[in-house]
């Protein structure tokens, strides 16, 4: 269902000047509507509820949207600045692309590796990967996840993955993330558009991060709306290479490799075009490029296919993501490719409002908890 939607609003978006198409949609626009109120209605009754609240600093990041806007680097931004300072840090991710549903996980120096990532989500696996000793948790229900990591692990900052919309926790600090390529969605709630609630939320807000600033020509005309909608700092956030690694051995390769290359790229994730567009950015020669939906699990086949589709354009190089490897297939059913396979990690690098950004992560540690009529976890 999930696939489906994702492949309808990306083609809505796609089409969005087409008179047809959106006359089409218009039949979405009630349900969205219908969207908005149950939402207003789970609000409302969650103030009569007592929230979550464990004895530390919960820092979320979430955002408005449905569909990538870059916040894994951005969780592992927040969890890496707090541990270099020498806080004892935990992350908490829902464990989305997880072929099982309900199980609690929890990860340290994790490898890359799809068995794990069926279980635990590729997005918990990828951040152990890159986080090496902090711990991260994946579980199905965040709250649940949250209370069994404050538990097993007393840290003094738990970081939310996407947990702008987790309003049955009690959080210190809301980061909330933009996408400068679409930070809207078209401007309507799901289902017809990619809005997950009202963008006059964004007032709930601490710190906004608008992501991939560095994929568009200017975003002053987005961060003038923003400080329409709230009084919070904003942070220029860009989505740059991180390294290249071969898939086989994980070895580290030199950027240097892909400079002029001939590329075939490939990806399951809510945003392929900011991927393939960093790839450009990076100087390769982009041959060609098969995209799957977000969190696909990849099979030979699949991998097959994508080895044929390259040999017809004279390939040097298949180039997945670091998150779409997690998902590939476990040893001893990959394909013989006969092409040299890379994948590329991506990290956040804030080029303005850094210092906003951790003015409000020291405030939120040294603030502490803050006291509220709420269910504790002792």
């Amino acid at each position: 269902m999930k696939d489906v939607l994702e492949g309808a609003l990306h083609y809505l978006e796609s089409r969005r000047d087409s008179s047809l198409v959106n006359a089409l949609a218009a039949p979405l626009v009630p349900l969205s509507w219908c969207y908005g109120l149950a939402l207003s209605l789970r609000w409302s009754l969650e103030e009569f509820r007592s929230k979550l609240a464990v004895p530390c600093t919960v820092v979320s990041v979430g955002n408005m949207t449905v569909g990538g806007t870059g916040k894994t680097p951005m969780v592992a931004w927040v969890a890496q600045f707090f541990h270099r300072m020498g806080v004892r840090t935990a992350v908490v991710s829902h464990g989305y692309g997880a072929r099982t549903s309900g199980s609690y996980v929890l990860l340290r120096e994790q490898d890359p590796s799809p068995r794990v990532s069926s279980v635990a989500g590729d997005e918990a696996v990828l951040l152990s990967h890159l986080l090496g000793s902090v711990p991260v948790a994946s579980g199905w229900t965040k709250a649940s996840a949250v209370r069994r990591t404050w538990r097993a692990l007393r840290p003094q900052v738990i970081v939310l993955d996407d947990g702008f919309q987790s309003i049955s926790i009690r959080k210190d600090l809301e980061i909330v993330l933009v996408d400068a390529t679409n930070p809207w969605g078209s401007g309507h709630l799901l289902p017809r558009g990619r809005l997950r609630e009202p963008k006059q939320n964004l007032s709930r807000g601490d710190v906004v991060v608008i992501t991939r600033c560095n994929q568009v020509q200017n975003t002053q005309a987005l961060e003038s709306e923003i400080r329409r909608l709230t009084r919070a700092p904003i942070v220029r956030g860009e989505h740059v290479l991180r390294g290249v690694w071969k898939v086989d051995s994980w070895e580290e390769a030199k950027p240097e490799v892909l400079e002029k290359a001939a590329v075939y790229a490939f990806s399951g994730v809510a945003n392929p075009e900011s991927f393939e567009q960093t790839l450009r950015e990076t100087g390769v020669r982009l041959v060609g490029s098969k995209r799957f939906s977000d969190h696909h699990f990849f099979s030979a086949h699949d991998l097959e296919a994508i080895r044929e589709e390259a040999s017809h354009v004279k390939t040097e190089f298949l180039v997945t993501t670091e998150k779409d490897a997690m998902r590939l297939p476990v040893e001893g059913e990959m394909p013989r490719l006969g092409i040299p396979l890379l994948a590329v990690g991506i990290e956040l690098r804030t080029a303005e409002g850094t210092e906003a950004l951790q003015r409000a992560l020291l405030s939120a540690l040294e603030t502490g908890p803050k006291p509220r009529r709420e269910g504790r976890v002792r």
